[in-house]
Formats: structure tokens, C-alpha cells, sequence
């Protein structure tokens, strides 16, 4: 590069800074990175209105989402993007969700740069990753710092591929093109240089002065999403993506001449289609009122946009005194990487070197339809992946369950069998106790019976000894002998009863 141009080159510098406000938020500038040079780009074109058709006010605010926050990031360009995209879903099915800003922000940097670094992207590298991807939900893949330099799971890109763009445009940095492109109910996300003045807007209601570019701070590019305009005002309604307590409630008021300059305005971009529903996006945006603002502030906005006007008194008293910025850091893109301003020996110089111009790589419609080929393969693959996995699962639940209804089954079984077992057995040993106890019974009543038996046949016998005796006893017809008993022949038998042979002759 060799010195050359006799303006500043905005455009080839890259500047970061980080500031630091009154609230103690932390803003950064510098994630835009304006687009290389394109050689065939599809432009936006319009035959609804002529310049002279054009509404005098148009403003899309009541359809746009919540303003939010890029934090401690140098996101703008995705949260541009999501912006213009919720902005679409809105209008088109009536359905105002959050869109994952991390989810575009990483794919956009992964095209050409090293995704973990949060060093910014282009906007151009943001209209291909939703013609590409799709865009999933905020809640799908939330805005958390933390996993900034992570990929999106799977998941992520599942539910996107449902929610592409299927038209984009390029801008031309053209008032009237602008305006009608705005007028037909679409907003467009673009990169713009700020300056130093550009910081009291954060405090004086989002009024931002014409800057002075050759006698103020440069502080870096910028991305943000144009929502309308205003020709009594000449200025642009502007989303930024600082929080609503920025500005406007998160919106900003940018002169036309700043806007339409091309040296600080490099980019425009418009996305028109994010659904196979048509409907008219133009109705419900025109305003019929003389300006957008008060009579003083309609004054103010009027003071600033002449150039330096903030260096004046008068410039100076349209600030709120209590809103402030401090600059924590101040960067410069040389050799690959950002140094410290302070580490550049004549940083003026930078921006008077002529730089050769880099092209952007073409991407044609075959890229696009090659890729989303590829990455529904790639999801029917991993859908039948975990197809197998939760069958696999079901089938083991499944499986389990009926091993249990099983085990229970035969629990019953072995229970209902050991319980027949049981009662069986009860009932032969009651069975057999009961034989026992009756032959015990019986043997008893036998002893017992026989028992009375002898005892009736002792008392027999006395009965009858005591009536021989009274008789005379046996002498007669032999005695009985003086041992008291009879003859061995003719004595009383064991078992109970007489010998055959009876009393001697």
C-alpha cells in the first residue's frame, strides 16, 4: 500500500473501541467489517414507487420485536440480521419470536475467519447464512457470552434449515432506493463509520449529529437495521442493538447526508422472503404528520446535521450533561491481528494509504441447493441415528417392563404352587397326625378295655369264689386244695377262661 488518496479511507481501516457509559454499560464498535468488492450481486429494485410517490414518513417500529442487547460482543451484524428476520416472521405469519443472534453470528464468522474469535463479520457473510441455514430460535440457542466461540448443537441446525431465506438483495447507497425499499414495508440492515459524536445519542434522546470527519475520533464500524424515515426531519429511523435504554428506547435518528454517504456507509442489505405467504408489507407504515418529533427537538435535529456542530456551544447544550462515555479501549486491525493505538506510530497515515481492492468469493445458487442437499442427508443420517437409539431404548424399556410383569407372573405362580404344596402338605400331616392320634386312641381304648375286662373277670371270679364258699365250698366234690387255687389241670387260664379239662373227678 502506498499513499495515494487525499480523503480518509474509512473503509480499509479497521477500528475497534470499547466504552464504557454513565450507567456503566459497556459498549463495543467495530464487529462490521464492510464487504469486499462483489462482482454479481442481486440488487434491490422497485417499480411500486417513484420518488415522487414515496410516502413522507414511513415507520415499521410497531411491527419490530424488543430492541436487545450485543453486550460485551462485537455481534452487530447477526443482531441486525435477527432483527430484519423477527421483523419478516412478524408481519408475514403474525408470530413476533426471538431469533438465535449466536447461531447466525458463528456461522457468519466460520465462512472465512476463525469462528472462537469475536473479532466481528461481514454483513454479506450474515445474508448467506440464513439463505444457507435457515435461522433457529433464541431459545433453542440463547445469547450467553459463554458459548460465543461454540458451534450450535445439532439441534440448532435441524430447526433452522425450516426457516431459510429464500430472497436477499443488495442496497444500492441511493436516497430514493433507499427510501422505497423502506416504503414497500422492508427494512435493511447496513455498516456504518462512527465518530466520537456519535456517543451523546445514548443520552440526548438518539439524536446523532453529522460527524466531522476529519477532526473526529474514529471509533470503528457499526451495524445496524434501518426501520424508516422521515423527509420533513431528513433523517432515518435506526434499530441499534445497545438496549432500550439507549437512545430512543433503542432506536436512533441518522441524517440523510450521513446515511447516503458511501465513504461511511458501505453496505446495504434487505431480506424478503421468509415464507411461501405473500402479503402486502406497505400498509399500516405511512405517518401523516409534520415531523417525527416536537417542535424543540425538530429544532435540535435540525442543528445537527451540519458537520462539528457538537464542538459548538450551542451543538454542546443539546446533550444530556449527566450521559458520558469513557473509552476503555481503542484498537487498530494491522498484520492480521488488532494492536493498541498506541502501539501505531503515525495512525493518521492509515487512512491515506491506497489499498487493493479484495473480491468476494461468488457463491451461485448450485452452492446453495449443493450444500442444503448435503445437510439433509446429513440430518436424515442423524435422525435415523437416533431413530435406532430411542427404538433401542423403547425396546429395552419394553423389555424390561414385561421382564418384570414376567418375574411377577412367576413370582404369582411359584407363590399359588407353594402355597397347594403347602396346604397339601398340611393336609397329609394332618392326615397323618390324625392317623396317629386315632390309632393312639384306639390303642388306648384297647388297654383301657382290656383293662376293665380283666377287672370285670377278677371281680366275677370273686363274686364266684365267694359263692362256693357259701356253698360248702369244693371239698365235697374234690376241695380245693389249701393253697387256695386249682390243680394245674384244672386252673384258670391266662387269657381268661377254664381248662379243657375242667375240676378232677
Amino acid at each position: 500500500m502506498v499513499a495515494a488518496t487525499s480523503r480518509k479511507d474509512f473503509r480499509h481501516v479497521r477500528r475497534a473501541t470499547v466504552l464504557r457509559d454513565s450507567s456503566g454499560d459497556t459498549i463495543n464498535i467495530g464487529g462490521y467489517r464492510p464487504d469486499k468488492k462483489r462482482c454479481n450481486t442481486q440488487k434491490f429494485g422497485s417499480s411500486r414507487f417513484s420518488a415522487e410517490d414515496l410516502p413522507e414518513i414511513v415507520d415499521l417500529r410497531p411491527f419490530m420485536t424488543t430492541v436487545e442487547n450485543q453486550r460485551n460482543s462485537n455481534s452487530c451484524t447477526a443482531n441486525a440480521m435477527a432483527g430484519a428476520y423477527e421483523y419478516l416472521e412478524n408481519r408475514i405469519t403474525g408470530q413476533a419470536g426471538d431469533v438465535s443472534r449466536l447461531f447466525i453470528y458463528y456461522n457468519a464468522r466460520s465462512l472465512d475467519s476463525d469462528p472462537s474469535k469475536d473479532e466481528g463479520t461481514y454483513l454479506s457473510n450474515c445474508v448467506k447464512v440464513v439463505r444457507k441455514y435457515g435461522a433457529c430460535s433464541e431459545q433453542t440457542w440463547p445469547f450467553n457470552l459463554k458459548r460465543i466461540a461454540q458451534k450450535p448443537p445439532k439441534s440448532a441446525y435441524k430447526e433452522a434449515v425450516n426457516f431459510r431465506i429464500e430472497d436477499a438483495a443488495s442496497v444500492d447507497i441511493d436516497l430514493d432506493t433507499m427510501r422505497s425499499c423502506l416504503a414497500e414495508g422492508y427494512p435493511f440492515v447496513f455498516g456504518l463509520q462512527l465518530f466520537e459524536s456519535f456517543n451523546g445519542a445514548g443520552g440526548n434522546g438518539g439524536l446523532v449529529p453529522m460527524p466531522d470527519v476529519d477532526n473526529e475520533k474514529h471509533e470503528g464500524g457499526h451495524a445496524m437495521l434501518c426501520v424508516g424515515y422521515s423527509d420533513p426531519d431528513r433523517v432515518f429511523v435506526v434499530r441499534n442493538s445497545w438496549g432500550t435504554e439507549w437512545g430512543d428506547e433503542g432506536y436512533c435518528y441518522i441524517p440523510y447526508d450521513y446515511m447516503t454517504d458511501s465513504d461511511l456507509n458501505h453496505d446495504c442489505w434487505v431480506i424478503r422472503q421468509v415464507s411461501e405467504q405473500s402479503i402486502d408489507l406497505s400498509r399500516d407504515i405511512r405517518k401523516s404528520r409534520p415531523s417525527l418529533f416536537d417542535p424543540r427537538r425538530a429544532e435540535m435535529v435540525t442543528a445537527l446535521r451540519t458537520p462539528g456542530a457538537t464542538h459548538t456551544a450551542s451543538g454542546i447544550a443539546l446533550y444530556n450533561e449527566d450521559y458520558t462515555c469513557t473509552y476503555e479501549e481503542e484498537l487498530v486491525y494491522l498484520y492480521d491481528s488488532y494492536v493498541s493505538i498506541t502501539e501505531v506510530e503515525d495512525l493518521e497515515t492509515l487512512y491515506y494509504m491506497e489499498y487493493e481492492e479484495e473480491y468476494e468469493e461468488e457463491y451461485s445458487e448450485e452452492w446453495y441447493e449443493e450444500t442444503e442437499y448435503l445437510y439433509e442427508e446429513e440430518s436424515e443420517e442423524e435422525y435415523e441415528e437416533e431413530s435406532e437409539e430411542e427404538e433401542y431404548e423403547e425396546t429395552e424399556d419394553s423389555y424390561e417392563e414385561e421382564s418384570e410383569e414376567g418375574y411377577e407372573e412367576e413370582s404369582e405362580e411359584e407363590y399359588e404352587e407353594t402355597e397347594d404344596s403347602y396346604e397339601e402338605e398340611s393336609e397329609e400331616e394332618y392326615e397323618e397326625e390324625s392317623e396317629e392320634e386315632y390309632e393312639e386312641t384306639e390303642d388306648s381304648y384297647e388297654e383301657e378295655s382290656e383293662e376293665e375286662y380283666e377287672e370285670e373277670s377278677e371281680e366275677e371270679y370273686e363274686e364266684t369264689e365267694d359263692s362256693y364258699e357259701e356253698e360248702g365250698g369244693y371239698e365235697e366234690e374234690g376241695g380245693y386244695e389249701e393253697e387256695g387255687g386249682y390243680e394245674e389241670e384244672g386252673g384258670y387260664d391266662e387269657g381268661g377262661g377254664y381248662d379243657e379239662g375242667g375240676y378232677e373227678e
